[in-house]
């Protein structure tokens, strides 16, 4: 569910790139549709340890239109918790995108 300068309700998320541990940390990129417009929601957990609770920051998340050669509408989260679930391609997400125009992401999300 997506709630202030963007409010939606997103039916389905899928698995763009990677996602699960690697040797970097923990990484999943998410494809989803909103107004119309596919967008790509991407979260990175440098310090991952396993399943849990890993706040933001120092986790990093960020939303962007999906469409090459455009602007992008890259929003940042700068708030927020991201939850990896015992089977580390699962979990949930809420969080605050954006510097100026707060926008409020959460639920929960899966790589299958």
């Amino acid at each position: 569910m997506l709630s202030g300068a963007m409010s939606a309700h997103v039916l389905s998320v899928q698995p763009a790139t990677q996602c699960g541990p690697g040797p970097t940390g923990f990484a999943a990129e998410l494809q989803m549709v909103v107004g119309g417009q596919p967008y790509l929601l991407r979260m990175e957990i440098f310090d991952y340890h396993g399943p849990g609770d890993y706040s933001v920051p120092p986790t990093r998340a960020s939303m962007r239109r999906a469409v090459s050669g455009s602007d992008g509408g890259f929003l940042p989260a700068v708030s927020g918790d991201v939850s990896v679930g015992s089977s580390q391609s699962s979990g949930r997400v809420q969080l605050t995108l954006g510097i100026s125009s707060k926008t409020r992401v959460q639920g929960t999300w899966a790589c299958s």
